[in-house]
């Protein structure tokens, strides 16, 4: 058996690698599969430091009778039975599958936040979706230029997939501020929003001064993670 589980974890202490490899390898290829029957659908990711693994998931709003045949496409993926198999799965208690159908084909609205409005429920399974896309789309773009040459093995694929979560991560550390949260507010009439996180979450906070419009004006920069 491939003992790669421990020395992938010394090298990369969250899965995030290995929710690249699943989003590009098992889902893509059966979301275009279904993509007349599910709607809208997103990923959800899930990362707590005093856990050893990390859930990731597919969500999705279908047809009735859809549960049935992803589950059935998802399982019998090598990929997905490799996976399995090496212990890499982060699997619900009494689920064997990475995805699940949120709610019948009349309602697509979602309780993420009991605190939201019922507006929000509504809306945000449409949000979510897109910058879904986009994720998963990031993966394919860095994948298509770094594979030059066919991966031979399990161990050399999770370390490919290694290299695409890097480079993802530094594109938007870098430019996920003005890029994506900047011109999401665009589109909200760039309004002030209430920010509120931990303390500990907030680093590296110094006074600058940024040019915008050929004007250089005062201003903080900070490490946040939301």
């Amino acid at each position: 058996m491939l003992n790669s589980k421990h020395k992938y974890r010394r090298i990369n202490q969250t899965d995030s690698p290995i929710h690249s490899l699943i989003a590009n390898e098992i889902f893509a290829p059966m979301i275009e599969k279904f993509q007349e029957d599910i709607r809208v659908w997103r990923f959800h990711r899930s990362f707590h430091s005093a856990k050893d693994s990390h859930p990731f998931r597919l969500k999705f709003y279908a047809v009735d009778g859809m549960q049935s045949k992803i589950t059935k496409y998802v399982q019998s993926h090598t990929l997905y039975q490799k996976l399995k198999k090496e212990d890499l799965l982060y699997l619900k208690p009494g689920k064997d599958v990475i995805c699940e159908k949120l709610t019948t084909d009349t309602a697509i609205k979602d309780d993420n936040d009991p605190q939201w409005s019922d507006e929000i429920k509504e809306i945000w399974p449409y949000y979510i979706h897109g910058v879904s896309r986009a994720w998963l789309r990031m993966i394919q773009v860095f994948a298509d230029k770094e594979k030059s040459l066919p991966q031979s093995s399990f161990e050399e694929n999770l370390d490919f997939y290694d290299r695409i979560n890097r480079l993802i991560e530094q594109q938007w550390v870098k430019w996920g501020l003005h890029a994506m949260l900047h011109h999401l507010n665009a589109v909200f009439g760039y309004k002030h929003i209430d920010v509120h996180c931990v303390r500990g979450d907030i680093m590296n906070i110094e006074p600058v001064l940024f040019t915008k419009n050929e004007n250089i004006y005062p201003g903080i920069s900070a490490k946040i993670r939301f």
